[in-house]
């Protein structure tokens, strides 16, 4: 996302808060988006899940007809809230386990989520994950999502040497075909690649440090570099703090901190923590929101040295 290529990217996203199509209009309407503050945030998570979402569980010529004539937007909704409802359910299922590789067959799971949830484990537990379904045939189609700089078509490469296997993508996501009756042999062939070319993780480069809960009006700077993605990295700030408060359901877990920052955590923590997480200031509904980025972060203090002496010549942000 830079170059051209943000170019072109910040032009559509100008052109949708100005005048979308109907499709579009429709759905931001009914999300309750506000139009004028879409980033890529709205895009990547409200508003293209919910034209993918026909394509996955139905037909795609229900969002076909939403973005040609504007009809059907309820429908449409309708089907991504089955959506979310069927990857949380098997999502539920997945845990961590011991192997390297995570693999997981659900014969009764729609294939047109199996990358959803594949994508979720390996965001989760930090390792490459394999979701498949069961074909009558006693095949396996399956769906692969790989975190930091692992390598799926390498590793899959190398099982093509023991199975029977087709596959195709790239590095970070890609569709695998097999027997069932292959599968304690591809899943120890995927453990053994992966001992020999383990996870790497690009480092987050910070681009300051928050020591207090930032304004609306400081965070809506960053839209002038919408929309984030690969090779223009969204806003990463460290926060340091002790949790004076843990709020928590059967679906999350609010952490707030003595800084007057709140975030939404998947680790456990206790009041009287103290904590360092990276996370990311967003305005949603009006309100400065956090996104986590790292709850456990290996941080250089060398670099944070730097960052701590060029905010003290500044006058404009405490970030």
């Amino acid at each position: 996302m830079d170059g051209n290529n943000w170019y072109i990217a910040r032009k559509g996203l100008e052109y949708i808060r100005e005048r979308p199509i109907t499709g579009i209009q429709k759905i931001i309407e009914t999300a309750s988006i506000n139009q004028k503050r879409i980033g890529g945030f709205e895009l990547s998570w409200i508003i293209i899940p919910r034209l993918n979402a026909p394509g996955r569980m139905d037909s795609p010529l229900l969002a076909y007809n939403l973005l040609l004539n504007g009809e059907g937007v309820e429908a449409v909704n309708q089907i991504n809230r089955e959506r979310l409802e069927i990857v949380d359910q098997f999502m539920e299922k997945v845990s961590d386990k011991t192997d390297l590789f995570l693999t997981y067959i659900f014969p009764d799971c729609p294939k047109g989520v199996i990358g959803l949830i594949a994508g979720r484990a390996a965001e989760k537990y930090g390792k490459p994950a394999l979701v498949g379904t069961v074909e009558e045939n006693n095949t396996v189609v399956a769906s692969c999502r790989a975190p930091g700089k692992f390598d799926l078509m390498d590793a899959f490469d190398f099982v093509s040497k023991y199975i029977d296997i087709s596959y195709g993508g790239h590095k970070s996501a890609c569709g695998v075909h097999f027997y069932l009756k292959d599968y304690e042999r591809l899943q120890k062939a995927l453990n053994m690649y992966t001992i020999k070319n383990p996870v790497e993780f690009e480092p987050v480069i910070l681009d300051g440090i928050l020591t207090h809960k930032p304004t609306v009006q400081e965070i809506e700077h960053f839209d002038n570099y919408e929309p984030f993605g690969y090779k223009n990295p969204e806003p990463a700030f460290l926060v340091e703090g002790k949790v004076v408060e843990v709020m928590r359901t059967e679906k999350w877990q609010l952490i707030k901190l003595d800084n007057e920052i709140s975030f939404f955590g998947e680790r456990d923590y206790t009041v009287g923590q103290d904590v360092k997480v990276v996370l990311r200031p967003v305005v949603k509904g009006g309100y400065v929101n956090f996104k986590v980025l790292d709850e456990a972060p290996q941080i250089h203090y060398d670099i944070v040295d730097k960052i701590i002496s060029s905010q003290k010549n500044k006058t404009t942000l405490s970030l």
